[in-house]
């Protein structure tokens, strides 16, 4: 990497004292970057081992207007550029885990990669890079600083397309960084991303010019008065977000051990009951089985999570590194289909049943769920109904609160 110096703006070196709106603030993130290219360039170049000279020509093509306000609860604070007029790269900036990163960049990548025009050659799709800057570990079994992922064989390991590309810089594990990691001086940008100081900013950005063109920008932004009340929304955006997400999975655990009993019921039946002459486990097992709510320890291994729209499923790490999730999944098929996915929770075979019952839709996607509960003396799980029926309208005031 260059080793220029660039001094440092007389505002930069006067400041001192705490930094209330630093990078990992997702608006700061964004509008700085947008402001200053040349501080965008060596981002860029350190993420993917590029040199300055390599990049001809770097576009982003989602500007945005510095300072102004906005209310759009779905408003995106990723930038998406064009690199030598080829190679498509979308950076984000996210704090709050939401757990759900991995399908969230996945969409995200897959968006931009999905960018031809009606009757181009699927060979002429650009190159499309999703580079995700994250305060928290979104595989917690695995903590990695910097990683790569694409599309692979898993047997031999060959690379299935160079065109389609995940990468992830953990900011809360710096010092997992390699020595090429710090070649590139990818955690010095993670320093400065985590300075909470003046003082902190101006002693890492004296490693080279483009950290000093970071940091005498984000000085600059940061007297803007417009700058740092859309900064103070999105965390208060942020908080109002996440506290409800706590708030429905809570309602929803609680809800879930009122219903423990119901799915306990049911397995009973399956593991204790007279097996049918002709119809073997099947003749002991209602015809239907229409919903279970349940909870089950390591059902999310990394990079396995179920799916709900709702945002049903909550996913926790206790101190034995056991992870938990409650999970609602419909089942209104015939006893054979009710049997194979209580055997899945009996023996532990989640992977395979939660991808089968995922492609075969019977975990539902934005529908509201009516007198579910395992059918048994007209018991039905009323306390999950509630949590979940007017779930849209909630999420809605939730954010424009």
């Amino acid at each position: 990497m260059n080793q220029t110096k660039t001094t440092f703006s007389p505002a930069l070196l006067k400041a001192t004292g705490k930094i209330e709106y630093g990078l990992t603030n997702d608006y700061m993130f964004r509008v700085l970057f947008q402001k200053n290219k040349k501080a965008l360039t060596g981002l860029v170049c350190s993420l993917l081992h590029l040199n300055p000279e390599e990049i001809t020509s770097i576009e982003i093509t989602n500007p945005v207007e510095i300072g102004s306000s906005f209310s759009d609860k779905e408003f995106r604070l990723d930038i998406r550029l064009i690199l030598n007029s080829h190679q498509q790269i979308d950076l984000e900036m996210q704090e709050n885990d939401y757990h759900d990163w991995p399908e969230r960049s996945i969409g995200y990548l897959c968006r931009m990669y999905d960018s031809l025009e009606h009757g181009e050659e699927y060979i002429n799709a650009k190159p499309a890079i999703h580079i995700g800057i994250l305060d928290y570990t979104p595989f917690p079994e695995h903590p990695l600083f910097y990683s790569k992922n694409q599309i692979m064989d898993v047997n031999t390991h060959r690379i299935y397309s160079d065109k389609f590309s995940l990468y992830v810089l953990d900011l809360s594990q710096i010092d997992l960084a390699t020595k090429e990691d710090c070649f590139w001086q990818i955690e010095e940008w993670a320093k400065l991303f985590k300075a909470t100081t003046w003082e902190e900013i101006k002693m890492i950005a004296d490693k080279n010019e483009y950290l000093t063109e970071t940091s005498n920008t984000l000085c600059d932004l940061y007297a803007d008065k417009a700058v740092r009340e859309r900064c103070l929304d999105r965390i208060e955006y942020n908080l109002r977000m996440k506290r409800y997400e706590d708030d429905l999975a809570q309602k929803l655990d609680d809800a879930g051990q009122q219903g423990q009993h119901l799915l306990a019921h049911a397995l009973q039946s399956v593991a204790g009951g007279e097996q049918h002459s002709q119809h073997g486990v099947e003749g002991c097992v209602p015809d239907q089985i229409p919903c279970a709510v349940f909870q089950h320890h390591r059902l999310r291994r990394a990079g396995h999570q179920l799916y709900h729209p709702l945002r049903t499923c909550r996913h926790e790490q206790d101190s034995s590194h056991s992870h938990h999730d409650t999970v609602e999944i419909d089942v209104p098929h015939s006893a054979a289909d009710a049997v194979g996915m209580v055997r899945a929770v009996v023996l532990g075979d989640v992977g395979r049943a939660g991808r089968g019952h995922r492609r075969q839709g019977h975990i539902r996607e934005r529908e509201e769920l009516s007198g579910c509960g395992v059918a048994r003396d007209d018991q039905r799980t009323e306390a999950v109904d509630a949590v979940l029926q007017n779930d849209g309208a909630r999420r809605d005031d939730a954010a424009h609160e």
